[in-house]
């Protein structure tokens, strides 16, 4: 028994999850700001973002969220504030030489608490993935899957997903580690990577502040 998984499945959510969302890009961010080890830990925060959106998936509560205006409303405004809020501190960011970028401990510069509670809300303020994983999963429970068994195959499948988003995001951070050090020896050159990915944020969040409700 598969419970779904197939190689049309892991192709699918592999190209998902790779794709340049707040939580990839946020990752990307952080790892080239503060090193690995940072970005590590917010490969782990960015993953457990998802899950409270996988969890409303099996239970089946989006649907009650995309039939609530107000829900919809408040939680769109809040992700995209903080969208925009990520878009100002990156701007703003300001870069010294390759002797001052490592003369400050990695662990000082990006406490990990601070990392995980912003890399967890990266993913968790976005209402978009809550409606995109309802639509995507139930496609491969199968149409002819027992009713008692429905539940147990989504949380295989949103299980699958987690861990495919850490290990896309862990990825996307060992990448950025490589690209470092030439970021550290142009300081110019890093604050034009972070002003880009700045625009990019900012772009998002006044996406989803204009998404209309589903």
């Amino acid at each position: 028994m598969t419970w779904g998984i197939t190689p049309e499945f892991l192709l699918a959510a592999t190209l998902v999850v790779l794709m340049p969302g707040p939580g990839l890009l946020f990752t990307l961010s952080v790892t080239l700001a503060h090193g690995l080890r940072a970005g590590l830990w917010a490969s782990v925060g960015g993953t457990l973002g998802t899950l409270p959106h996988l969890a409303l998936t099996v239970m089946g509560v989006s649907g009650a969220i995309s039939g609530s205006t107000a829900a919809w409303q408040v939680l769109r405004l809040v992700g995209a504030a903080y969208l925009l809020y990520t878009a100002f501190s990156l701007w703003r960011q300001r870069h010294g030489t390759s002797t001052e970028a490592t003369a400050v401990p990695v662990h000082d510069r990006a406490p990990v608490p601070a990392l995980l509670a912003k890399s967890v809300l990266m993913n968790l303020l976005n209402p978009k993935l809550t409606f995109f994983l309802v639509a995507f999963l139930p496609q491969f429970v199968g149409a002819g899957t027992p009713a008692d068994e429905i539940t147990a195959r989504l949380l295989v499948l949103g299980a699958v997903f987690a861990g495919l988003t850490l290990a896309g995001f862990v990825a996307v951070s060992l990448l950025a580690h490589r690209l470092r050090s030439p970021l550290l020896e142009s300081p110019r050159l890093q604050t034009r990577l972070h002003r880009g990915l700045a625009l990019v944020f900012a772009a998002l969040g006044l996406r989803l502040a204009l998404e209309p409700a589903p």
